[in-house]
């Protein structure tokens, strides 16, 4: 699960291999909830196939791995029991320092003045996601400045947008904190001990590694497609238009005089404004909308308007007062373009584009089938035959799981781990595998 017992092997230098062991050591089958493993059989040959099952708690979720072992690489003593931390009982969630993120992932800073560095009290703050879901989302600071967004779509992006009111708010920055815990554990692990007692293992598996980044790159670098959310934080729209349906005309501007309805386009002390109309109540929202470009909010709108409108693929209309995190947006005003991400053009000088990494890219592990005939050209040297982070059991507690042996002769570890109504347990089962 969070701990490992590591070895580091450098066929490089004298053939020597560095091991770090965190120190624990608990029971192999230990834990509140009791499970079972059991194989089709105990010895197999190369590239057969394992018929792995288990017997755990209902609906339990379980982590397998099968991995070989030698003169380096023992079973790993660590456990997930080991993990839980029972000294320790919060009850009030304020004093949480990291709260459940049930419903998404929070983005957490804080808003000063740039001119007086005090905390800004009750300023909104707008944040954008830079992915393909159109992510916006806006929260209020509080009395110390701290702000908090609820980030519900969850993809992998890679930066975000932070930024105040360019007119009402232009004195104000937001300083986002980082997404990682800057606190360690108070349990010190064993630094790294070096050995040069078995050379012949440190290089079988310096090859093993090697052949396998090899011949199977690819494969071993292929992330699962996250199936993002595409509707807009607004659900909804009242109105929309898909500009290829319509003439095209070389201004933004004319888009909007022409043919978007519901929008008044004026100019107010030399600028542009723009004005909502709800045609089904007949009234007039006077204030300026909430515009956005790819979820980018534009608060300018003579800068909105110098837009090549030939980038934009369809425009949303929302023609009521809009509430959301405090916020009293009079009426959305959405465009989506082509290429689905802001091409920078009308990002505000005064915002921030940052790096952030909401959540990581999940890695898919790679483990070959030979159900059919595969040309024995291609080495098949893997030391881990199979791994999964998330095996549900079933209504009875029982789960199946298959996986195919590699070319390599010796013992493997099946350790299987999991958690079911609070309670946990973990078990283990070998097997042997011949040439």
């Amino acid at each position: 699960y969070f701990e490992k017992e590591i070895s580091i092997v450098n066929a490089a230098n004298g053939n020597k291999a560095y091991k770090l062991s965190s120190g624990v050591s608990l029971p192999v089958n230990s834990g509140s909830m009791l499970m079972q493993v059991k194989t089709d059989k105990q010895l197999y040959g190369q590239r057969q196939k394992v018929k792995l099952s288990v017997s755990a708690s209902p609906s339990a979720d379980l982590s397998i791995s099968v991995y070989k072992i030698d003169s380096l690489v023992s079973e790993d003593p660590v456990n997930i029991n080991s993990l839980l931390n029972k000294g320790q009982n919060i009850k009030e969630p304020e004093h949480f320092p990291h709260p459940p993120e049930y419903n998404g992932h929070f983005i957490n800073g804080r808003m000063i003045s740039r001119n007086t560095r005090m905390p800004s009290k009750n300023v909104t703050g707008y944040l954008t996601v830079m992915d393909n879901t159109h992510s916006f989302y806006n929260a209020r600071t509080n009395n110390e400045g701290k702000i908090k967004f609820l980030v519900t779509k969850l993809n992998s992006a890679d930066s975000i947008i932070v930024q105040t009111h360019p007119y009402y708010d232009r004195d104000h920055q937001i300083e986002i904190e980082s997404p990682f815990s800057d606190k360690f554990t108070t349990r010190k692990s064993s630094l790294f001990i070096a050995t040069d007692q078995f050379p012949s293992t440190v290089l079988e598996q310096s090859i093993n590694a090697q052949v396998n980044q090899l011949y199977y790159e690819d494969q071993l670098n292929r992330f699962r497609i996250i199936k993002y959310d595409s509707i807009p934080f607004y659900t909804r729209h009242d109105m929309r238009y898909m500009l290829d349906d319509y003439t095209r005309f070389s201004k933004l501007e004319d888009v909007f005089r022409e043919y978007i309805r519901p929008v008044g386009v004026t100019k107010r002390l030399g600028s542009f404004h723009l004005t909502v109309f709800n045609e089904t109540n007949r009234y007039l929202i006077d204030q300026q909308p909430l515009v956005l470009v790819d979820a980018v909010p534009v608060f300018d709108m003579d800068t909105f308007f110098t837009y090549d409108p030939l980038k934009v693929k369809t425009i949303d209309i929302v023609k009521d007062k809009y509430f959301r995190s405090g916020a009293v947006f009079p009426g959305i005003i959405s465009l989506t373009t082509f290429r689905g991400r802001t091409d920078g053009q009308l990002i505000d000088p005064n915002a921030s584009v940052l790096e952030y990494e909401i959540i990581q890219k999940q890695r898919s592990f790679y483990s070959p089938s030979y159900d059919t005939p595969v040309s024995r050209n291609l080495p098949d040297f893997r030391t881990t035959l199979y791994w999964n982070p998330s095996v549900l059991t079933d209504a009875s507690g029982n789960a199946e799981v298959e996986f195919y042996t590699s070319d390599l002769a010796g013992e493997f570890v099946i350790a299987v781990q999991g958690i079911a109504g609070g309670k946990t347990g973990s078990t283990s089962a070998r097997i042997v595998c011949k040439q």
